[in-house]
């Protein structure tokens, strides 16, 4: 198991790689990358939208930027 750190939003824009994980528990869940999920989820089908909208043409800390914009995760 690889060790676990905590992103601070100043350090978004320096991750590289990684890929958004998420955990969904019926009602809330959590949000990050590679398994940190530092983030509370508040609508999945809201993330989900966003997320597929975004794939492909923005980068991960984008795509966890918007989110936060639009208040689908919180910190």
């Amino acid at each position: 198991m690889s060790d676990r750190m905590e992103i601070k939003d100043e350090q978004l824009d320096n991750i590289n790689g990684g890929a958004i994980t998420y955990t969904w528990n019926g009602t809330t869940g959590s949000l990050g990358v590679d398994g940190n999920n530092v983030f509370t989820l508040h609508n999945k089908d809201a993330f989900l939208e966003v997320y597929n909208s975004m794939f492909g043409k923005y980068s991960d800390v984008e795509i966890i930027k918007e989110l936060k914009a639009r208040k689908i995760i919180t910190k």
